[in-house]
This record gives structure tokens, sequence and C-alpha cells, in this order.
């Protein structure tokens, strides 16, 4: 009976708070202190079905925020983060929510801000190098790009372990490996390039050789003509310039040989300048390998 009675008053006086309530309310404001918003959020809420009150709304309502504010840096969105945290930064107290909480997510809130600032910055100078890099390698300048994706995947345990600068490890990775895989490409075709140039030069030089044999051939067997055989004659037999002194091309002979007649016209009588032909001689010239020769000997 008396503890029936004490429920009542419980009840008529101060809404008798439960153990669920308490439990979970004090759980939340640890996980919250912590910066395990999204913990604290589940906590309050189990609270808050127990028993609405002021104070778990606004705990709710800070929660949320904070927890809003941490996952947009995670996700690479840092002015919506930065906006985030603000409003707790500006949040103006009240009375229903414990100001020892109210501070402690205020200093978490700058926190975020000042490491939101960091890994925007971080983000900026990783894609500023992966840009940097790409450049390089479309300008096949391979070491130098592998050196920037290499050093930015030695650097990874340096920065954030979440998912925005995963990627951009990955994406640095990745094109570390292309790097190497072009530049044995690029060599491979830089080798097969001078082996086709090397060939090409011999091919060249082979066909010049060609060219020059059969020239050499060409006027080894090209025939001389009546002219130059003519020459040839003169010169063979040394004749004197003479105007009197004639070589007169009559025939191809048998072989195709240029025969000449020799001869020298003897003027007998000055006055009637008559007279008569005093032959020297028939040659014959071979037109192939000019050879000159008697042609009736």
């Amino acid at each position: 009976m008396r503890k029936l009675a004490l429920f009542i008053l419980c009840i008529f006086l101060v809404g008798c708070t439960s153990k669920v309530y308490t439990d979970n309310f004090d759980k939340g404001k640890a996980e919250l202190e912590n910066g395990n918003y999204s913990e604290a959020i589940k906590f309050f809420e189990i609270a808050e079905e127990e028993k609405n009150t002021k104070e778990i709304d606004e705990l709710i309502s800070i929660a949320k925020i904070l927890n809003d504010s941490l996952i947009a840096k995670k996700e690479g969105k840092f002015e919506a983060s930065n906006y985030n945290a603000e409003k707790i930064i500006d949040y103006k107290i009240k009375e229903e929510v414990n100001k020892k909480i109210i501070e402690s997510t205020k200093k978490q809130a700058r926190e975020i801000i000042k490491q939101t600032d960091v890994e925007s910055a971080q983000k900026e100078e990783l894609e500023a190098n992966i840009s940097k890099g790409k450049v390089l390698l479309e300008q096949q300048k391979f070491d130098e790009a592998y050196t920037i994706f290499n050093t930015l995947v030695t650097q990874e345990g340096d920065y954030p372990s979440y998912k925005l600068f995963k990627d951009l490890f990955v994406q640095a990775t990745n094109l570390a490996k292309e790097t190497v895989d072009k530049k044995e490409a690029y060599i491979v075709e830089q080798q097969n390039k001078a082996e086709e140039e090397k060939k090409k030069k011999a091919e060249e030089e082979k066909q010049l050789k060609i060219a020059a044999e059969n020239a050499k051939k060409e006027a080894q067997n090209a025939k001389v003509s009546k002219e130059q055989a003519k020459q040839l004659v003169i010169q063979k037999l040394q004749l004197p310039n003479n105007p009197n002194l004639f070589v007169e091309y009559e025939y191809d002979n048998e072989h195709g040989d240029y025969v000449f007649h020799v001869y020298e016209v003897v003027i007998d009588d000055a006055k009637t300048k008559e007279g008569h032909t005093a032959t020297w001689g028939w040659y014959g010239v071979d037109p192939k390998n000019k050879y000159v020769y008697d042609a009736f000997n």
C-alpha cells in the first residue's frame, strides 16, 4: 500500500523519470561529448520515446547538426560542413540544456571547422599534384610523372582514412601503374621505330647500291655514238689536225661495229685544185667496249 502511494505521488509531483530514460540520456551525453554523434542520436531517441522533454529535443537537434557537419566533411562538402558547425558555435544556450554539454559541443564544432580547413587544403593539394602528374604523363615525361604519383601513394598514411581521400589515393596508385606501363610501351615502341628506321636505311642503301651498279652496267653496256666512235678512231691513230684528212662513217659490219674510212685528199695541181684521195685505212669500232681495230686485218 505504501509503495502504491509513493508511485502515485511520484507521478503527480515529478513525472517519475524512468531508468530507461536516464540510462539512455546519460549514454547519449557521453557519446555526444566523445564526438560519436550518430550513437548519441540513437540513445537520445530511445530516451525520447520513454519521455519527451525539451532538453532531449535540444540535444537530438545538436547531435544531428554535428553529425551532418561531420558527414559533409567526410564527403568533401567542406562548405556545408562549416555551415553546420557554425550553427553550433552560434547556438543560443537554453535553460533546458546543460551548459557544460553546450560548451563541449561548441568546442567540437570549432575543431571540425579546423579539421575541415586542413582537409580541404589537403584535398586541393592532392588533386593539384594528380593533375600535374597527368600533364607530365601526357607529355611522356614518365619518370617525373611516376615520382609524383608514387610520392602521393607513400603519403597515404598522413591523410584521413575515409572514402574521399581513399579514392584519391586509389587514383594515384592506378596512375603510377599506368605510368610504368606506358613507359614500357613507349620504350618498346621507340625500339621498334629504331629497328624499322635501321631496316629502312639499310634498304635505301641497298637500293642505292643496286642503282649505282645498274648505272655502271648500263654505262658499260651503252653504245657509243658514231661521232664518239669517230673521235676514238682519231685518238687511236693520233691523226693530225689536217683539213684534207677525213674520217667518214661508212657502214655497220656483221658484228654491229661501226666502220670508218680514213683518207686524205692530195692536191695534184695547185692551180686547178685537182687531186686524188689517198686511203689511210678502214677501221672498225666496237660501240660497246670502244675497241678500235683495223677493219680488214
